[in-house]
């Protein structure tokens, strides 16, 4: 019997972590049934020679909680090699959902995940209240990629506190046997893990913490013993360790990670560069201590520095406060550029200081950060770069060039048609270099995270990293890593984490989520602005170019870095 599908000559990183071999794969019904050196007859056949076949990647790190109800391409994830995505993290979800939190849901999407209220407005009809019922929506409208979901703390708090949630009260028995009998629906309904947040930076959408920061010692043990007791799945332990905080607050958040792990059950938690004492390598001496006497931590890492990018499209600019601009921001981009570009403008604008409203506190901080850190701000080329020379920053340029930092600013803003973006590495990226990251994503128990697909769709668009670890980490940067480690990380480590059976891996048996990747030619489109979200509003997009293929469920969803129409993914549940 014919296969369906013959990807001939290609290098198979098969997932595992070893090196890459040279076969051949056979595809049918959705599964590989062959490896090596294939002569069964194919309905079809890639020719793939020089190119690297590659697990569909898994981004376990999205918050597509909303964005699945209304976008069934999700090509921030489909157009960068990833097959299955995570959502639900940070403890940010959209189930169990009822009447009375429906706006508070809202809120805590506004604020954590970054997207406008108005297009949450037009697009969630809350046809939904439990987490069962939430999936069986996400499955009426099939997508090109596959989804999970975590089960997240702060809608239990909001269902079994209320107001309360949010004031620092302590639960009463009753709010946590609320809570643990919604995480049981959940958990039985198919959740691949549990998340909880305990980061101070994540707020609601007026400013306030999120409900789950607020949580005792008492409560996150009665629910992660319940995950325990119940199914043995992950836990996302979303903590800043006290990045914010004192010493006391690091100290606290390590024991309760080290509580929650004793537990037996896998743990994952973020590992970024934290100004905390000691930094980043305290923290993970820390973990691996408890990691040598039987813990299972793993590292959420992020596989470039964590930053923004402004610009006339994007969300926030160096003049996006300055008066002359507020009077203008309104008009379209060409007749807005055309304004800024008018005799006595520039003069006028540069002269002005940036004015902030009474709630804008997170702004200002931002704006007082940009003029700062000038020397960790670049323009972005023609080539998408993320790890620049630090002699192509704004503050490099307007001290060589003997001009102010407003001017380099005005004119890269006003460039291309308004469409230049300026890029603003804020975390990770310590001495203006990726050197420190190196370090972190080499640890042997990080995993390759944070893309953030689906959140703060108007100043990142970093779910393209699954192609930037490929092109910068693999192949370019000087002091590089395994290809076939980061693979692995990207790929069989995860779906070992959530028990996605199958996949993951190239095997025979496995089911046929694939990539079929021009490693020599891979590489980053340049950022761009899309106006697409429910009511008009924006989000940026970066896609890759060298995916010869992306198979999910040995359909080709992807074929010569453009998107087939096909929408064979599915919702996989534990």
């Amino acid at each position: 019997m014919a296969l369906d599908l013959k990807i001939a000559g290609a290098t198979v990183f098969d997932g595992s972590g070893q090196a890459g071999y040279t076969a051949d794969v056979g595809i049918k019904d959705g599964r590989i049934v062959e490896i090596g050196s294939v002569s069964t007859p194919a309905r079809r056949t890639l020719g793939a020679e020089g190119a690297i076949v590659t697990p569909g990647f898994i981004d376990m790190h999205t918050h597509y909680d909303a964005q699945v109800l209304w976008d069934r391409e999700l090509m921030a994830s489909s157009r960068n090699g990833v097959t299955s995505a995570v959502m639900g993290n940070c403890g940010v979800g959209c189930a169990p959902a009822t009447p009375a939190i429906r706006d508070e849901l809202v809120s805590l999407l506004e604020g954590v995940e970054d997207i406008p209220r108005a297009a949450l407005e037009v697009a969630l009809d809350w046809n939904w209240d439990s987490f069962a019922s939430y999936l069986a929506k996400v499955e009426e409208r099939p997508h090109t990629i596959n989804l999970a979901a975590n089960a997240t703390h702060a809608p239990l708090r909001m269902i079994a506190m209320g107001a309360r949630a949010f004031d620092g009260s302590e639960p009463t028995e009753d709010d946590i046997a609320t809570m643990r009998a919604l995480l049981a629906e959940a958990l039985d309904s198919g959740a691949v893990a549990f998340s909880t947040d305990r980061v101070a930076l994540h707020q609601m959408g007026d400013g306030r913490h999120v409900p789950d920061f607020h949580a005792p010692r008492s409560e996150v043990m009665a629910l992660a013993r319940l995950v325990a007791e119940r199914r043995g799945c992950p836990i996302q332990f979303a903590s800043d360790f006290g990045m914010v905080g004192t010493e006391d607050d690091t100290l606290r958040e390590l024991s309760i990670l080290r509580e929650v792990a004793a537990l037996g059950i896998p743990v994952y938690a973020p590992l970024q560069q934290y100004p905390c004492e000691g930094g980043w390598r305290r923290l993970a001496a820390d973990i691996g201590k408890m990691t040598q006497e039987g813990a299972n931590i793993l590292f959420e890492a992020s596989a470039r520095a964590i930053g923004v990018l402004m610009g006339l499209e994007a969300l926030i600019h160096p003049f996006s406060r300055h008066p002359s601009y507020m009077a203008i921001e309104g008009l379209p981009l060409d007749q807005r550029v055309q304004r800024m570009l008018a005799p006595g403008f520039r003069e006028r604008l540069l002269s002005e200081q940036p004015q902030f409203a009474d709630n804008d506190a997170r702004v200002r901080r931002r704006f007082e950060q940009m003029y700062r850190e000038a020397d960790h701000i670049f323009i972005v080329g023609e080539v998408a770069d993320y790890e620049p020379d630090p002699a192509k920053s704004v503050k490099s340029i307007a001290e060589r060039e003997g001009r102010t930092l407003e001017d380099v600013f005005f004119e890269a803003l006003t460039a291309g048609g308004g469409r230049q973006f300026l890029y603003f590495p804020i975390a990770n990226f310590k001495d203006g270099r990726l050197d420190e990251q190196h370090d972190i994503l080499s640890l042997p128990n990080a995993l390759l995270s944070f893309g953030d697909a689906g959140a703060h769709l108007a100043q990142i668009c970093d779910a393209a990293y699954s192609t930037f670890v490929l092109a910068h980490w693999a192949r370019d940067r000087e002091k590089g890593l395994p290809l076939e480690s980061l693979i692995h990380r990207m790929t069989g480590a995860q779906a070992d984490l959530f028990g996605f059976r199958d996949r993951g891996r190239i095997a025979v048996g496995a089911i046929a989520d694939v990539n079929v990747i021009d490693h020599a030619a891979l590489r980053l489109d340049q950022p761009r602005m899309l106006h697409d979200l429910p009511g008009g509003a924006s989000r940026l997009m970066q896609c890759g170019q060298g995916y010869l293929a992306t198979l999910v469920g040995g359909v080709p969803i992807v074929e010569e870095d453009a998107l087939t129409g096909a929408f064979p993914g599915q919702v996989l549940r534990r």
